[in-house]
């Protein structure tokens, strides 16, 4: 059975994206050279989009961020430490797995908006 696709909401800080930037490598003007092959960089346009900055963490990486703060918490983490022990997994195991949970069913909840 094929694993299904992982819904991870998109990313939380996206790249910025620079639309029509003038392209550098034939100044936007000489976009094909002598032979007619056109700019590698743009395509033979003269104008190329970039992205900026890295992809970042996906909202799924977040909302499990968040929900590994609450699990942490000095009032909640008896509890935490409890059912860790029910299951038999580690208490960094179980932590890890439950903020992931959450953040699923944070996903989940959000309906339309996964990406």
């Amino acid at each position: 059975m094929a694993k299904e696709e992982q819904k991870d909401g998109g990313p939380v800080y996206p790249p910025s994206i620079i639309e029509n930037t003038k392209c550098q490598h034939c100044i936007g003007g000489e976009v094909r050279d002598k032979s007619g092959v056109a700019c590698e960089y743009c395509d033979g346009r003269g104008f190329y989009n970039v992205t900026v900055g890295p992809p970042g963490m996906s909202l799924r990486d977040y909302f499990a961020g968040q929900a590994l703060l609450a699990l942490h918490n000095d009032k909640s983490l008896g509890g935490t430490l409890a059912a860790a022990k029910e299951t038999g997994e580690s208490i960094t195991d179980f932590i890890a797995g439950t903020a992931y949970e959450i953040a699923d069913a944070m996903l989940e909840a959000r309906g339309g908006h996964e990406d």
